[in-house]
């Protein structure tokens, strides 16, 4: 791991000054769940936040039986996509039934088919009882699945509980999925706690995967400070294509930034 540079500290600091300002914090009392585990050994493990209100995508009044007619929709044409019909059903399905919803959609046969509705059920059942929808896509017992299912019940959990979902990332999947939990989980937190995203960064070991991470960091920092969000940037990552791009970013919020609000 690496000691925080000069320029990050200098960063830290001027985040630690401006704190009071900061509205969103993450609050997290530790997680029931034994799978997931704290970032370092001074930060407990976050718990997932308590349910969500349904979305206003969400059906005011849901079938009275949605599983009935959803499986009579699929039975109809087993090859179809669910559409949103479908979709709409499974939702209405899980949030009333999530166990029932969720074998539903593991025993589909058709790959595409089966993506969708584990996407559908893995997102509609971390928004109601995340915990619950974690301890069903842990239990998964294809390997393909458990970690389709993982990512996205991460993905969903990142909106309100970043930390939680980069534990999620990092100790249970691997590969794609792995990296782009992280990556998303990376920007939410740094978006509410600029200052604990920058440290967790920062501390990786040095490489290619620590300064993309540190380029994210730094990127969301800039919807607050565009300038120290540059200076970071240009002094603790090398010339490349991912600072570059970092750099274009941070140039397009800092424009955004300076032009405010308009006028009522």
């Amino acid at each position: 791991m690496r000691a925080p540079p000069l320029s990050l500290s200098l960063v830290l600091v001027a985040l630690a000054v401006a704190a009071t300002a900061l509205v969103l914090r993450i609050r997290t009392p530790p997680l029931s769940s034994s799978s997931l585990f704290s970032l370092n050994a001074h930060q407990p493990p976050p718990s997932v936040p308590a349910p969500a209100p349904p979305p206003a995508h969400f059906p005011s009044t849901p079938p009275s039986n949605p599983s009935a007619s959803l499986e009579a929709l699929h039975q109809a044409d087993p090859t179809a996509p669910l559409g949103d019909v479908g979709t709409r059903l499974l939702r209405a399905w899980t949030h009333a039934e999530p166990a029932e919803a969720a074998a539903w959609a593991v025993q589909l046969t058709e790959p595409a088919i089966q993506h969708d509705a584990i996407v559908t059920v893995a997102r509609n059942w971390t928004q109601h009882t995340p915990e619950a929808a974690l301890a069903w896509a842990d239990q998964l017992s294809s390997t393909e699945l458990r970690q389709k299912a993982l990512h996205h019940v991460g993905l969903e959990l990142a909106t309100t509980a970043p930390v939680a979902a980069l534990q999620i990332a990092l100790h249970q999947l691997s590969g794609y999925e792995q990296n782009d939990l992280t990556a998303h989980a990376l920007r939410h937190w740094a978006a509410l706690n600029p200052r604990d995203a920058l440290l967790w960064a920062s501390a990786q070991p040095s490489g290619p995967r620590s300064d993309k991470l540190l380029a994210i960091a730094a990127t969301e920092l800039a919807t607050q400070n565009p300038a120290a969000a540059e200076s970071l940037v240009l002094n603790e990552l090398p010339p490349s294509r991912q600072r570059a791009l970092a750099l274009e970013e941070i140039g397009r919020r800092a424009a955004a930034h300076s032009v405010g609000p308009a006028p009522h």
